[in-house]
């Protein structure tokens, strides 16, 4: 029996519809007004159907009047989806809006530190990561003439699934990468002439070295661009560096994860991140106490990001703290004028860790909590490699920086 798929309402329609070089030179109020009509559009098409926030906004029908009054909504944990799945018979969270025969796609969490949370998409749902992933292709220049290998063990974990989506899409040639050795991968790499690489930062240094041992010269390879994830290294500027270096490729980083999205991106000719303000909504926790506010330019000081999704109906985040710190900014000129993070995701509030896009356990994570509360936070740029050893892996830094710690 076939299966009808969800058709997109107006408010989907209009994001489908944008492209990167549509809205990256959008102002302020302009990127707030298309966050505030998107918003209202998605509230009025899952609240009568999505449990989790019916119950926890107490309606079924909500409309704001302004984006400053997202802050008075409760905010969304990672803890609350786990405790909802756990409760459900199917073991899906109630935060999802519509019956499990609309969903067309699973994948989990990874569960480095608890239970993996397994999330559903339907087919709409994964054209808007699709949608969204156009934005970190844009800014690494890629084109139907770039063939894209996913240095990815395509499990459950969501990864480079939508890359591999998004990348088809973009009408680029796609190389799966999956079950093959580390040499066995940068082989095929040679032979299918791939100029594009997606995988962790760890890895990418972790093919370097394998490459060296083997006598496997990477920099005549044709890869001209890495787009990393999973972990901060793509912006801390010794391993960006030593990535390209190695590869003499430039390297794009991106942020995201399974259970919001793929929320971040940045740009070949230097380290930090933009949040994807026409999908995402960023607000910015001071670290140190309850009060939110939305994202303001003025302050320098460490923020936990706070995120609302806007075109994922099947399985929206509202005010979803990611337990990510940031230092953000607000762009007034270049090619882009996104919330700009320059440092990326610069350590982890004291609030147990989410699943995600940068959650691997070879992070250079610059987190440290007892007691739930955030002790301090440590800029990932402190970490410094001992010259004597040219090619220190992100494991190796992360221990180093753990051993910060008393």
């Amino acid at each position: 029996m076939t299966h009808t798929p969800l058709r997109p309402d107006a408010t989907q329609q209009r994001h489908l519809a944008l492209g990167p070089s549509d809205c990256w030179q959008w102002s302020e109020d302009q990127i707030r007004d298309w966050q505030l009509k998107q918003l209202n559009g998605q509230l009025a098409a899952i609240l009568p159907s999505n449990k989790f926030y019916q119950q926890k906004f107490g309606s079924d029908f909500l409309q704001l009047s302004s984006l400053d009054d997202l802050s008075n909504l409760p905010m969304t944990s990672k803890q609350e989806l786990v405790a909802s799945a756990a409760e459900a018979k199917d073991g899906i969270s109630s935060h999802h809006s519509y019956p499990s025969q609309e969903y067309s796609r699973l994948h989990r969490t990874s569960g480095t530190t608890g239970k993996p949370l397994s999330i559903l998409d339907t087919e709409l749902d994964w054209r808007c990561w699709s949608s969204t992933w156009q934005h970190v292709l844009e800014a690494a220049e890629i084109g139907v003439e770039d063939r894209v290998f996913l240095a990815f063990s395509f499990g459950p974990f969501i990864g480079f699934w939508s890359a591999h989506q998004a990348c088809v899409d973009r009408g680029a040639m796609v190389i799966p990468g999956g079950g093959l050795s580390t040499l066995a991968r940068l082989e095929f790499m040679r032979s299918s002439r791939a100029t594009l690489l997606c995988c962790t930062p760890s890895y990418a240094l972790h093919m370097a070295e394998v490459a060296e041992r083997e006598n496997f010269d990477i920099a005549a390879l044709p890869v001209k661009r890495l787009i990393v994830a999973g972990e901060s290294g793509g912006s801390v500027p010794e391993v960006r560096s030593r990535m390209e270096s190695l590869w003499q490729a430039k390297v794009v980083d991106h942020s995201g994860a399974t259970e919001i999205g793929p929320w971040g991106f940045g740009w070949p000719a230097r380290p930090g991140l933009h949040v994807i303000e026409t999908s995402f909504i960023a607000e910015l926790l001071p670290v140190e106490t309850d009060h939110t506010a939305l994202a303001d330019s003025s302050s320098a000081a460490f923020r936990e990001l706070v995120i609302t999704s806007l075109c994922r109906y099947g399985a929206p985040v509202i005010r979803y703290r990611t337990g990510d710190v940031v230092i953000a900014e607000r762009p007034t000129s270049g090619p882009c004028r996104f919330l700009w993070m320059p440092q990326g995701v610069v350590g982890r509030s004291g609030m147990p860790r989410r699943e995600g896009n940068r959650a691997g356990a070879s992070t250079a994570r610059t987190r440290a909590a007892r007691g739930g509360r955030l002790l301090k936070v440590l800029p990932v740029d402190a970490i410094k490699y001992n010259p004597a050893r040219p090619r220190p892996t992100l494991r190796e830094a992360a221990v180093q920086l753990c051993l910060l710690w008393p």
